[in-house]
């Protein structure tokens, strides 16, 4: 007689785990869902032994995967893995999966909407005639239609991002060091080098993954700070839907209160929620969203059920789908 798999879903933000347990049925398993930790520490007490794993925020380093003596699989809610050691879970034959299409529409949508609103001076005009005010002319913007809009990365979510405002803007940009310059070309964006992005646009879009010094040529982390802001126009807006860590949120607020920049919209910070005192909060030239881009009825249905897809595809025998396996290295070691 086979013996159960083990699985254990360490963490999620979810109302329940109703899509997550039906996809999982087709399984022989024992599944843990009692336990709503993001400790590392505490994850490998039930968790040491387990066939697959299921989480949402916890980071995973090479000293936490270390110790799982059976686990094939870990499989992430979203897109985001910069918490998982990926060299190390290759060197373990530990496939790490996300849910890659997933909420392409929403975030990119996001991104949208904020650049909008702080195009137009929404928030501030709002503010002005809720406090009793009506006509001003103190908040002057251009149309968008002779202006640029640059592209920070050219992924899924950034491609669908370039598509809903060429028809806005003079000109999209787009800054991928990864990607042919044709490929963008061919899009109806124009590919740019980072710093034309940063001296000529009046709007920037962060779309790029969070890497760090030693994990890529091209590393994000604090991509824009004080050196950046000042390099930037002006009446620039900035608005960052990937990762918190991309953008150095103290310089942000120095370029903010400098006139460095004239506004900024941020769904992502690199601690949420925000502490007390973060020194982004309480303006009216920054929209800050609670990190809810990816969110629609029809995106939490997909990626719960997705997670639990890429468990089922590893633990009866094969691989996720091609484009949900983050390590693919990991496919030819295993084929071994």
């Amino acid at each position: 007689m086979s013996k159960k798999f083990k699985i254990v879903v360490t963490d999620w933000e979810y109302e329940n785990l109703n899509d997550e347990l039906e996809v999982l049925s087709q399984l022989d398993a024992d599944i843990e869902t009692n336990h709503q930790t993001r400790d590392p520490k505490e994850i490998i007490k039930f968790a040491k032994d387990a066939d697959a794993i299921i989480t949402q925020y916890p980071n995973m380093p090479a000293d936490f995967l270390d110790q799982l003596t059976n686990c094939k699989v870990i499989s992430r809610y979203g897109t985001g893995i910069d918490g998982v050691d990926l060299k190390k879970a290759t060197e373990d034959g530990i496939i790490v999966s996300n849910v890659f299409e997933y909420c392409t529409d929403e975030v990119s949508a996001q991104a949208q909407t904020l650049l909008l609103a702080l195009a137009r001076s929404i928030p501030q005009y709002s503010k002005f005639i809720q406090n009793g005010g009506w006509y001003s002319k103190e908040w002057k913007f251009r149309s968008m239609k002779n202006e640029i809009v640059g592209v920070i990365a050219f992924g899924k979510i950034a491609k669908e991002f370039v598509n809903k405002m060429l028809p806005l803007a003079k000109e999209v940009w787009v800054y991928d060091p990864f990607i042919d310059d044709a490929v963008i070309n061919a899009s109806g964006a124009k590919a740019k080098r980072f710093d034309e992005i940063v001296e000529n646009a009046d709007y920037i879009s962060v779309h790029c993954p969070l890497t760090k010094e030693g994990e890529s040529e091209y590393p994000t982390y604090h991509m824009f700070n004080k050196e950046v802001f000042k390099r930037m126009k002006n009446s620039a807006i900035l608005v960052n839907c990937a990762r918190g860590g991309c953008v150095d949120q103290d310089d942000l607020a120095w370029a903010l209160d400098n006139h460095e920049i004239r506004a900024a919209g941020i769904d992502t910070i690199e601690i949420e929620p925000p502490e007390k005192g973060n020194p982004l909060l309480g303006r009216d030239n920054l929209i800050l969203t609670n990190h809810m881009g990816w969110y629609s009825e029809d995106s939490i249905v997909s990626v719960k059920q997705q997670v639990a897809q890429n468990v089922v595809d590893v633990l009866t025998g094969g691989t996720p789908k091609y484009e949900n396996v983050v390590n693919k290295d990991v496919l030819d070691k295993l084929k071994k």
